[in-house]
């Protein structure tokens, strides 16, 4: 892990904290609003610093899937040691109240994307926007809204609906085929049952196939 100036953060985190006022905060969403101001709020990011020294990251099974040299940088005793237990603490408290922070700011209309700021340390490509989708719905999204963020808000973002996050004709063909109804239950964001990219189909065989090549080619890389 770099350097990193930990007093600098600390002070600036905790002032931010200290200072925070509810009036300012709700005229600076309006501003977001106005001024087309979308947030990325990755929650998984900040919960899973703030759970760095928690035991079963050393056996989560997704690290399989993780190259060995990036595994090694990922070592938790390492990193919490090298993690100031303020900050540690800082972490815990932003986690806390960052899913109010979210909620607070989709009361008032501002605009989200969904992210996970992967690959930081145990923030897995891929599987933690699953995560991620999770806990925006308990910050208080609707399951679609949490769909959205991460399909038709970004091609929106980017002003490139023409393109992608719709499912019409000439538009871009990927999608993900699931088991059971997202709308209904986030959490079915994980039956994936097939998935078309750019316009070729893999069933489930196919996808679990190539997980096992990603789990060969992590262990020599």
């Amino acid at each position: 892990m770099a350097k990193r100036d930990w007093t600098a953060v600390l002070t600036i985190n905790q002032k931010a904290s200290a200072t925070f006022d509810e009036k300012k905060a709700a005229a600076l969403f309006a501003g977001f609003v106005d001024h087309s101001t979308w947030q990325v709020p990755t929650l998984i990011w900040t919960k899973t610093q703030s759970t760095i020294d928690a035991a079963h990251w050393a056996s989560d099974p997704r690290l399989k899937y993780v190259p060995a040299s990036v595994r090694k940088e990922w070592d938790p005793k390492q990193i919490t040691e090298q993690t100031p237990s303020a900050i540690l603490g800082d972490y815990k408290n932003d986690a806390a109240h960052g899913p109010e922070l979210v909620k607070a700011m989709l009361n008032r209309g501002v605009n989200f994307m969904a992210g996970s700021d992967g690959p930081d340390p145990f923030v897995f490509p891929g599987f933690s926007l699953h995560d991620e989708l999770e806990l925006l719905v308990a910050a208080g999204m609707t399951p679609a809204q949490a769909l959205q963020a991460a399909t038709i808000h970004p091609a929106q973002f980017m002003v490139k609906l023409d393109k992608y996050g719709l499912v019409e004709p000439d538009h871009v063909a990927d999608l993900v085929l699931l088991e059971a109804n997202p709308l209904e239950d986030i959490h079915n964001t994980r039956k994936i049952a097939a998935v078309v990219l750019g316009g070729k189909y893999y069933p489930r065989e196919e996808l679990d196939k190539m997980l096992v090549d990603v789990e060969a080619l992590a262990k020599e890389k």
